[in-house]
C-alpha cells in the first residue's frame, strides 16, 4: 500500500447477535452483513464494555473500562482530559469524519467533519432536523417517509463525506458512521415494518420463576410482584422491566409485534450498511479501507423477564464484530474471542 489504510467504523445501537444469520441465527434476514462476514473476519464472542449506551460508547472512544473513564451510566460524562482514539489518528495524518449518534459526551475536536443525530422522534436541532426542514418534515412527526428516515440520511451523509475525503487524495480518512437504529422507538419504515410478519421466531428465552434466582440488584430492576399487583394483570399479560417506562405490562401479542418490528428494523439497518459497503467497493476504496462493524450493546426484548439492557445476559452483553480489509485480513474466517 502506498499510504496508511482508510478506516470506516460502522456501528448500530442496541443490535442483538441474533439479528445476523452469520452469527448463527436461523431466522435473521441480514444479507449485507453476512456478505461482510464472508469477506472478512467474524468474532463470535465479542462483548461490550458495558450493556448501556453511553458507557459502552465512551469505552470505545477512550479504550478504557467504565470505572476508569468515569461514565458508568447514561447522563454521566467521561472524565476530563482523557485521550481518545480520534486524537491519535489525527496525529497520524488522518482526516476524521463523525456521522450519527455520539452519546459519548463532548465530541473530540480531532473530528474534522461532524454531523450529529440523537434518538428518533426527539425534539432536537441536530443535523437530521436541519435536513428534514427542507422537506417540511418535523423531527417529532410520528411517521417519517422511508426516503427520509434517519439511518438512510446518515448513510447518505457518510457516503458524501467519504467521497469528498477520498477525492482529496492528500491523506487517509477515518469515517465513523454511527446508526441510531435498531434502538427504540421500534419504527421500521415502509415495508420493513412487515418484513418478519410471516417469519417464525424462536420462543422467548425465559423459564418461569427464574427471576427469583437473580442477584438482588437485578431483582430490584424487575421489582416485586405482590398479590395486589398480580390482580391487575390481564389475561395473557406478563410484567417486564422496561428501560423507558419502568415496570410495564405486555400481552403476548404486544410482545410478538414488538419483536417482529425490532428484527425488521435491524434488517433495515443491514440494507443501509449494504449501501455504504457497495459505495466503498464502487469507489475503488475496497482494498485500502479497513471496515469495522459492531454495536454498542444488545437488549433482552423480554428474554429472562426484561425489556431492557442493564444486565449481562448474552442478548444484552454480546455484540457482533466483523472486520474486513481484502488482501490484509483473511476472508471468511470465524474467530471466537476478540482479544
Amino acid at each position: 500500500m502506498n499510504r496508511k489504510p482508510n478506516i470506516v467504523l460502522i456501528t448500530t445501537d442496541t443490535q442483538r447477535c441474533d439479528t445476523l444469520r452469520c452469527m448463527g441465527s436461523e431466522f435473521a434476514l441480514s444479507p449485507n452483513l453476512d456478505r461482510l462476514a464472508r469477506e472478512g473476519v467474524l468474532f463470535t464472542q465479542a462483548h461490550t464494555a458495558s450493556p448501556v449506551c453511553s458507557p459502552a460508547r465512551t469505552s470505545l472512544l477512550t479504550g478504557m473500562h467504565t470505572h476508569i473513564h468515569g461514565c458508568i451510566e447514561n447522563g454521566i460524562d467521561r472524565g476530563p482530559g482523557l485521550p481518545v482514539f480520534p486524537d491519535f489518528l489525527k496525529e497520524q495524518g488522518y482526516f476524521n469524519i463523525m456521522v450519527g449518534k455520539t452519546h459519548f459526551g463532548p465530541v473530540p475536536e480531532s473530528f474534522d467533519v461532524v454531523y450529529t443525530a440523537v434518538e428518533k422522534g426527539a425534539d432536537a436541532q441536530d443535523s437530521y432536523a436541519v435536513y428534514l426542514e427542507q422537506f417540511g418534515i418535523a423531527r417529532t412527526d410520528p411517521v417519517i417517509p422511508e426516503e427520509h428516515f434517519l439511518d438512510g440520511f446518515l448513510v447518505n451523509t457518510a457516503i458524501e463525506e467519504i467521497g469528498k475525503a477520498a477525492a482529496a487524495e492528500d491523506r487517509p480518512f477515518f469515517a465513523y458512521c454511527s446508526l441510531v437504529s435498531p434502538h427504540d422507538p421500534i419504527d421500521p419504515p415502509g415495508a420493513w415494518a412487515s418484513l418478519y410478519d410471516e417469519v417464525e421466531l424462536p420462543p422467548l428465552n425465559y423459564s418461569a420463576g427464574e427471576e427469583e434466582t437473580y442477584p438482588e440488584p437485578m431483582r430490584r430492576l424487575i421489582g416485586p410482584l405482590d398479590d395486589r399487583e398480580r390482580a391487575h394483570l390481564g389475561p395473557g399479560q406478563a410484567r417486564y422491566f422496561d428501560s423507558h417506562c419502568g415496570v410495564a405490562r405486555y400481552g403476548e401479542q404486544d410482545i410478538e409485534k414488538l419483536r417482529r418490528r425490532y428484527y425488521g428494523l435491524a434488517a433495515y439497518c443491514d440494507h443501509q450498511i449494504g449501501r455504504l459497503l457497495d459505495y466503498i467497493d464502487r469507489a475503488g476504496l475496497r482494498e485500502n479501507t479497513l471496515v469495522i462493524f459492531s454495536s454498542d450493546h444488545g437488549q433482552e426484548y423480554f428474554d429472562h423477564g426484561f425489556n431492557n439492557k442493564h444486565n449481562y445476559h448474552d442478548a444484552s452483553w454480546r455484540v457482533p464484530l466483523i472486520l474486513r480489509q481484502p488482501g490484509t485480513l483473511p476472508e471468511n474466517e470465524r474467530r471466537d474471542y476478540a482479544v
